[in-house]
This record gives C-alpha cells, structure tokens and sequence, in this order.
C-alpha cells in the first residue's frame, strides 16, 4: 500500500497526466495523511522510541507543533527518503548486472561498496532535474537574458555527464576519483538534507544483498526491467532478478 501511494504521488512531480491521475494523486496523499493521523494518535496516547512520538513531544518556549506540522514533515521525510532511494537501488542493480567484471570485483571486496554507490548515483542519478527561480537578471550564452523571476529547469543528469568535469562521462567505473563530485544531491543552500541517509540506505542494502548472494554469476535478469512512467524521477518499477543460491544466515 506505502509503495502505491509512494508511486502514485512522485509521479505527479511530473505534474498530472490525466484528470484520472490528478485523482489518483488526490486519493494517494488523503489516505497517507489519513493513515499518518490515525498513528500520532496512538503515539501521542502511547509514545514509542519512533519520530511520530519525538515530533509530539518537542517543545520549544512553550510552543508545540500542530498535528498538521507534525504528518506533513513526517509524510516529506518518509516520501523523500523512500522514492529516490528505492530508484537508486534498482537502477543501480541493473547498471552493476550489465557490468559484471565491476559487479564481481564489488563483491569480492565491500570496502569499493561506497564508491560504487558514489558512481552509481553520478550515472543513474535519481532526481532528473529540479526547478529554481532567478534571483536576478542571468545573461545567457547566445546573448540573450533571463529576466530575474523566470523558473530555471536545472538538469542534474547533464551535469553528471558533463565531459569538463567527468573524464568518458558516459561510462560506468566505480574506480572514478572524482565520482563523489556528482550533483545527484544538488548543491548548496539546496544540497538534500537526507544525502547521508540516502547513502547510508543504499550502502548497507546493497552490502546486504551481496553477503548473502555473493556469487554475481548467479544474478540473472528474469525478465524485462520495468522503467517508471515519470521524468523527474529516474528509475525502475519492477526489476525482476534470479539471484541463485542464498549464503545460509
């Protein structure tokens, strides 16, 4: 169910595509609300070691966040830590199936895990572009100029293909130095607040994964990954994988 409402609302970043969708997106965000209400009800009667109790709990010069506060950053935090991850991890699987001496090399030696997750999020790179607003007037290459207020479409794979700064930009090598200079986080003022988290999540999946399936000959693509319909985020629906003999835990 987490995982429709998940779907369903990240792909409206690429604003509706139907009056169908825009209801389905209406339908998706009233019952994660709905469900995220029901439940600091219950941590609010019974607090447990979890962010729903904390939230109830902060004080600050007597002031309290409001339950709306309280689903709406708990919905932010759970959606934003959930979509873009979940694409990296899949994607990144497919890109690590279709390199095999990388794959193996990773599997052999956990300690190359967080560079690959470096390169993984340089070449498949999540969020596609993002949106900013001219704080000022921007004089453009071919002498035209972009009026201060106007929305700016920043796409974040380019950048992470960019030859003047990625040597062979186009090709998959988790032995690339200078990987970590990706913008799949963005930058700045701007830079994701869940960058650690993100990274963490998809270095202890994939160590996970590759402890208990180490042999990377075994993995077999099962059928035809299933890419997402939308364009912002970048990744697969469905990735189906034969991953052989598991190691008995």
């Amino acid at each position: 169910t987490f995982t429709a409402w998940g779907n369903t609302l990240a792909e409206g970043l690429d604003r509706p595509r139907s009056l169908g969708h825009a209801r389905a997106m209406d339908t998706a965000s009233a019952a994660l609300t709905s469900y995220l209400a029901n439940l600091l009800t219950q941590r609010r009667r019974a607090p447990e070691d979890d962010l729903l109790s904390t939230l109830a709990q902060v004080e600050l010069d007597g002031d309290t966040l409001t339950d709306r506060d309280i689903v709406g950053t708990a919905s932010f935090i759970l959606l934003a830590g959930f979509e873009t991850t979940v694409n990296l991890l899949g994607a990144g699987t497919q890109v690590l199936m279709e390199h095999r001496d990388q794959f193996a090399e990773v599997s052999a030696n956990h300690d190359l895990i967080p560079a690959m997750t470096e390169e993984a999020l340089r070449y498949v790179s999540p969020v596609q572009y993002t949106f900013r607003t001219a704080l000022a007037p921007i004089a453009l290459p071919d002498g035209s100029v972009m009026p201060k207020g106007d929305t700016i479409v920043l796409m974040l794979v380019g950048a992470n293909r960019d030859p003047a700064v990625f040597a062979d930009p186009n090709r998959f090598d988790i032995h690339r130095e200078n990987a970590r200079r990706h913008l799949a986080f963005g930058f700045g003022v701007h830079h994701c607040l869940g960058a650690a988290l993100a990274r963490m999540e998809a270095e202890v999946a994939w160590r996970h994964l590759l402890e208990r399936f180490p042999d990377t000959d075994a993995w077999q693509f099962a059928g035809e990954p299933v890419p997402n319909p939308g364009r912002m985020i970048h990744g697969l629906r469905s990735l189906p994988v034969r991953l052989g003999a598991a190691v008995p835990a």
